[in-house]
């Protein structure tokens, strides 16, 4: 048996053997990837075209996957609770899933937390629906009909779209923190409970 690092192997965990393990596998692997392409980007000399040609495209679709699972994450968790109906699919809505995560945050927190949630992230979110309604901007050229994703080209400051959504990961925590403690109140970690979303 050879003594070699195996770095190269990875698990992949179905959802149903550890529910909100696997969440967070996506969530943070989403986001991790389009931290590290994005470093990489941004760490590199940029003098060779092909360093740098193309990777907008999955360093954007990355960060707005990580957003939609993050959304869809806590909606699931509300779900559990009869507070706010979460049963209807959203799909690959980013706009609708970010109204009904502002309509949790306000059945938990108050409407004061609801307009400060909105007010601090509906940047960034517009951001994502504007350049991409269905997720698939940044996936493929073309739309499911044939046409160009964009009329016109533009930039993106990829520096500033990773630093809105570390701040939107980091009160996205602190929300699903607060959403689980509406599940089981005794409990500090409920990390272990199978409830499946």
């Amino acid at each position: 048996m050879s003594t070699e690092s195996k770095k190269h192997i990875l698990p992949v965990l179905p959802w149903n053997k550890g529910a909100e393990l696997t969440w967070f596998e996506y969530r943070s692997g989403y986001k991790k990837a389009a931290d590290a392409l994005t470093l990489t980007l941004l760490n590199g000399d940029g003098t060779l075209i092909d360093e740098r040609f193309g990777m907008v495209y999955p360093i954007m679709f990355l960060y707005r996957h990580y957003i939609e699972i993050e959304f869809k994450d806590l909606l699931a968790i509300i779900g559990m609770t009869t507070l706010v109906d979460t049963k209807n699919t959203l799909r690959h809505d980013l706009k609708a899933l970010w109204l009904k995560v502002l309509e949790c945050v306000e059945a938990v927190q108050g409407v004061d937390a609801r307009r400060e949630f909105a007010e601090t992230f509906e940047r960034i979110v517009e951001f994502f629906v504007k350049l991409d309604p269905h997720g698939d901007g940044f996936r493929y050229p073309k739309s499911a009909k044939g046409n160009s994703q964009w009329d016109n080209s533009f930039e993106i400051d990829i520096d500033a779209v990773k630093a809105a959504v570390n701040r939107l990961e980091q009160c996205c925590y602190e929300l699903r923190s607060e959403f689980k403690q509406l599940i089981d109140p005794e409990a500090t970690d409920i990390s272990e409970r199978y409830y499946f979303y």
